[in-house]
């Protein structure tokens, strides 16, 4: 009576189809004593009392180098792919063999690709110094009903996939100012898959020559010296630490002698040299004036301890004029 047998099961064992979708007597055989032999860790619970065997075959079929199916009831009801070959446009999937009366059938609703591409230098028409601040690709996702646009910074190993950001980790610029991959016996693909060709991204950087300034009371008034100043940008797109030079904001105005070391900062995976702000005064120099064209706060034009004076032939007479601050202050239309 099946009622009266007491099931239990001892051990699980995987086998493989044969060319023709089989399991063959002798796949099992090796199955079976690989799974209850000496050794096993239940091989205590196999004695007398067990007069048989069954062997029963659930819904993984073995793995070949296509893919993996959930069989059950003599029916196929998943599929998945453990090998995706490459190259395929318009893919299709059939099954052949296992003795089925009808054979399954596979339609493919979305076919999504990792898109492979390469670095082109054909259209650069000035050479790099410094690679492009940021590259990326934009794709549409699969079957996204909204259309709605991804962003991707980072490119995959084809061999490998291991995977990194563009202009971080995966390219450079050589010495004849192209921008190529670090690793040059590598292929790349993307880290997604879309059904339709991704765009790439390239944003170019944006240089801007650092600027400071300085104001009156940076200047030493008893002999015109600069021992101070703010920085007000500290620029982008240096590809080494630069040199900072002080002059006065006037042609012909006086002031000489200052020198000044950009320190601290770090050079960036682009190349870029990044500036913290800070430096040293090497040399406070000489002879700036303290009022010239400071355009911080305005100021009107005075004449220092007297407004009116008279002049007889012969004689000569200095007098300072403050000009002010440069700085309007009021608007004229």
């Amino acid at each position: 009576d099946e009622d009266d047998i007491n099931r239990g099961s001892v051990a699980s064992f995987q086998v493989t189809t044969n060319g023709a979708g089989e399991i063959t007597q002798a796949v099992v055989d090796a199955g079976l004593a690989a799974a209850t032999g000496p050794g096993f860790d239940s091989y205590a619970k196999i004695n007398d009392e067990n007069n048989s065997f069954e062997v029963d075959f659930p819904a993984t079929a073995g793995t070949d180098p296509v893919g993996t199916m959930s069989v059950s009831d003599g029916r196929i009801h998943t599929f998945a792919i453990t090998d995706g070959g490459e190259n395929y446009t318009e893919p299709s999937i059939s099954f052949t063999g296992g003795g089925a009366t009808t054979q399954a059938a596979l339609d493919i609703l979305q076919f999504g690709t990792r898109w492979s591409f390469d670095v082109d230098n054909s259209g650069v028409t000035t050479p790099y110094s410094l690679l492009p601040s940021d590259i990326y690709l934009e794709y549409y996702e699969i079957d996204d009903d909204t259309r709605s646009v991804f962003q991707s910074f980072e490119a995959s190993n084809a061999e490998t996939f291991s995977s990194g950001d563009f202009t971080d980790d995966l390219l450079t610029v050589d010495g004849s100012g192209n921008v190529q991959w670090k690793d040059q016996t590598a292929s790349y693909v993307t880290t997604f898959t879309s059904n339709e060709e991704p765009t790439v991204i390239v944003i170019e950087n944006d240089a801007n020559i650092a600027e400071g300034t300085i104001f009156s009371n940076d200047i030493d008034p008893e002999d015109g010296s600069v021992f101070d100043f703010d920085v007000n940008d500290p620029g982008s797109g240096y590809t080494d630490v630069f040199a900072i030079t002080i002059e006065p904001s006037a042609d012909g105005a006086p002031g000489s002698g200052v020198v000044v070391r950009a320190v601290d900062g770090q050079f960036l995976n682009t190349g870029e040299y990044d500036w913290f702000e800070d430096f040293e005064i090497m040399n406070e120099g000489s002879g700036f004036l303290q009022n010239l064209n400071q355009t911080d706060t305005e100021r009107n034009y005075s004449f220092p301890g007297v407004s009116n004076f008279t002049l007889t032939e012969g004689d000569v007479r200095v007098i300072d004029i403050d000009y002010g601050t440069g700085v309007r202050g009021t608007d004229f239309l």
